[in-house]
């Protein structure tokens, strides 16, 4: 008695057709998935189909600033992300000055991914507030796209 149907396995037409070409690479920088700061969302690239790239140190960058500290059950995770100030009184913009720094303590200090060049706060109507971050990427030494938070 033979195997499973009428030729022996790898030998039969499975496999044969049409080939079909593979979607076109994405372009930019290539790595990390793209995070939109707004929405905090990744996002896909319309032209391509797939996830649009951003540089490595800039989604650390984004995530150490998006995530609260002390929001992760991970003991190891326990202290990244960025404590907010609770209240927008006459040092907010020292006190967030001072949370983004101590955010990115690990990229700046540890890990030297980045320089920070400035920490722009702004306070608006309605108590929002909108932080500007500017960095050097110390990788290729030039500054990176100012980050709005």
């Amino acid at each position: 008695m033979s195997g499973f149907g009428s030729a022996p396995y790898g030998s039969g037409p499975m496999g044969l057709g049409v080939p079909e070409t593979a979607p076109i690479p994405p372009e930019g920088p290539v790595g990390c998935r793209y995070i939109n700061p707004a929405t905090k969302d990744f996002e896909v690239d319309p032209d391509t189909g797939q996830l649009k790239q951003m540089p490595p140190e800039r989604q650390q960058v984004l995530l150490a600033l998006m995530t609260l500290a002390r929001s992760s059950t991970a003991p190891e995770l326990r202290n990244f992300g960025i404590t907010m100030p609770r209240k927008m009184g006459d040092n907010f913009q020292a006190s967030m000055v001072s949370a983004v720094r101590t955010a990115l303590r690990d990229l700046t200090d540890r890990q030297k991914v980045i320089r920070i060049d400035s920490v722009k706060v702004e306070k608006g109507a309605g108590g929002r507030a909108r932080t500007t971050v500017t960095y050097t990427i110390t990788r290729t030494g030039k500054p990176d796209a100012p980050l709005t938070l």
